[in-house]
C-alpha cells in the first residue's frame, strides 16, 4: 500500500512536472507563430516596396533612353546647323543663318535636357541602391 502509495506519488509529480513543461512549450509555439507571422508581412511588405522600385527603375530608364535621344537628335540638329553655317560663309553665299535668340533657344534646351538627364542618373542610381539594400536585407532575414 505505502509502495503503491509511492507510485502514485511519483506520477503525480511526473505528471505535474509535465503539465507545465507543456505550459512553457505551448507558450513558446504562440510566440514563434506571432513571430513568423510578423515575419512575413514585412516580406510581404518588403516585396511590394521591391515591386515597386523595380518598376519606378524601368520607368526611369525608359524616360533616361528618350531624354538621351533627344538630346543626341538636338546635338546632332546643332552639328548639321553649324556645318552649314560654315559651309555658306566660305562660299559667301547669304544664309538663313540661326539668331542669336534661336541659339540661345537651342542652348537652353539642350541645358534642360542635360539637367533632367542628370537627375535621372541620379534617380535611378538611389533606386539601385535601395533595391540592393532591400535585397541584402531580405537575404539576412
Amino acid at each position: 500500500s505505502s509502495d503503491l502509495q509511492g507510485k502514485y506519488h511519483k506520477l503525480a509529480q511526473e505528471y505535474s512536472k509535465l503539465r507545465a513543461q507543456n505550459q512553457v512549450l505551448k507558450k513558446a509555439v504562440v510566440d514563434e507563430q506571432a513571430n513568423s507571422a510578423s515575419l512575413k508581412e514585412q516580406l510581404k511588405m518588403k516585396d511590394q516596396s521591391l515591386r515597386k522600385q523595380e518598376q519606378e527603375m524601368e520607368s526611369l530608364t525608359f524616360r533616361n533612353q528618350q531624354l538621351a535621344k533627344r538630346v543626341e537628335l538636338l546635338q546632332e540638329e546643332l552639328t548639321l546647323t553649324e556645318a552649314r553655317a560654315k559651309k555658306h560663309k566660305k562660299t559667301g553665299e547669304s544664309t538663313p543663318q540661326l539668331s542669336q535668340e534661336q541659339k540661345s533657344v537651342f542652348d537652353e534646351d539642350l541645358q534642360k535636357k542635360i539637367e533632367e538627364n542628370e537627375r535621372l542618373h541620379m534617380q535611378f542610381f538611389e533606386v539601385v541602391e535601395k533595391h540592393k539594400q532591400i535585397e541584402e536585407d531580405r537575404m539576412s532575414t
